[in-house]
C-alpha cells in the first residue's frame, strides 16, 4: 500500500467532532495515509450562504464546496491554506438540536440532499442530537442502544450533556480497537432498523427524525459520523462488527 498522504477535509463546529474523528480513522485500517485538514463553520451559516447565493442543486454541482467556503467568510491565511489542497474526502458534521433556535428542517433537509458523497461534494454526518451522542452507550454491548431516545425538553434545559457524562461509558481517550466494533455493530443496527441500509439511508433517517421530534418530542440517540468508515470501506467493516460476538467489560 502506498505511503502517500490523502486529504480528508472535515467541516465542522468543534474541536470535539475533529478530535473524534482523527481517533475513528486512526483505529481503522486507512489511519497512517489520511491527513485530516478542519474547517469550523456553522451549519445555518453555511446553508443560508448557499440558498442566497446559489439557485438550485443543479448549479451548486458545479462548484466545489471549497470555492463556497472561499466566498463565505473572510478567512484566515491558514484557512485559505487549507482550502487550497486537493480532497479525497469532504466530511460535513453537524448537529441535529432541534431545540436551537435556528434550527430549520428545510434548510437541514436541504443540506443532506446536496451532500450526499463524500468523494464527490461531501458527505453530511448528522449527530442525533448532538455530538455527545457519539458516546451515549451505557455498556459495551448495550442492549438498550437500539431504543435509546432523548426528549427535546432534555435538550432544552441543557442536561444532555450531563446526561451522557453520567451514564456514558465511552469518551475519545477511552475508544479503542476493542470497543469500535461494538459501536460500529450498534450504529449500523440501529440506522438498519429504523429506515434500512441504501444509498438513501442518511436522507431516509433525517426524515425519520424529524417525524419522531414533531409527533413525540424525541431523538433517536444516533451519531452518524461513524458511517464514515462504512462508506469508506464497507467490507472491513462489516468484518469489524462481525467479531462482536463476544463481550467487553470497563
Amino acid at each position: 500500500m502506498s505511503d502517500v498522504k490523502k486529504n480528508i477535509l472535515l467541516i465542522c463546529e468543534g474541536n470535539t467532532e475533529e478530535r473524534l474523528f482523527k481517533k475513528l480513522i486512526s483505529l481503522f485500517p486507512i489511519g497512517s495515509h489520511y491527513e485530516v485538514y478542519q474547517y469550523k463553520t456553522n451549519i445555518y451559516a453555511l446553508v443560508n450562504f448557499i440558498k442566497n447565493n446559489y439557485d438550485s442543486i443543479k448549479e451548486l454541482e458545479a462548484i466545489s464546496i471549497t470555492q463556497i467556503l472561499r466566498e463565505l467568510s473572510r478567512n484566515s491565511v491558514e484557512e485559505v491554506e487549507i482550502l487550497s489542497k486537493k480532497f479525497t474526502d469532504i466530511i460535513l458534521l453537524f448537529d441535529f438540536e432541534p431545540h436551537d433556535a435556528n434550527f430549520s428542517k428545510e434548510d437541514i433537509v436541504y443540506l443532506q440532499e446536496i451532500y450526499s458523497e463524500s468523494t464527490d461534494r461531501g458527505q453530511l454526518y448528522i449527530n442525533y442530537p448532538m455530538i455527545e451522542s457519539a458516546f451515549h452507550f451505557s455498556s459495551l454491548p448495550d442492549d438498550s442502544y437500539l431504543h435509546k431516545t432523548v426528549h427535546v425538553d432534555v435538550l432544552k434545559n441543557g442536561n444532555y450533556k450531563r446526561q451522557v457524562g453520567d451514564e456514558g461509558k465511552i469518551t475519545i481517550q477511552r475508544l479503542d480497537n476493542s470497543k469500535l466494533p461494538f459501536i460500529l455493530n450498534h450504529t449500523y443496527e440501529k440506522i438498519e432498523t429504523l429506515v434500512g441500509i441504501s444509498i438513501n439511508s442518511y436522507n431516509k433517517l433525517l426524515d425519520y427524525q424529524i417525524i419522531q421530534v414533531e409527533d413525540k418530542g424525541i431523538i433517536s440517540v444516533l451519531s452518524t459520523v461513524y458511517m464514515f468508515l462504512h462508506d469508506y470501506n464497507r467490507t472491513e467493516f462489516l468484518v469489524l462488527i462481525d467479531s462482536t460476538s463476544s463481550t467487553i467489560s470497563d
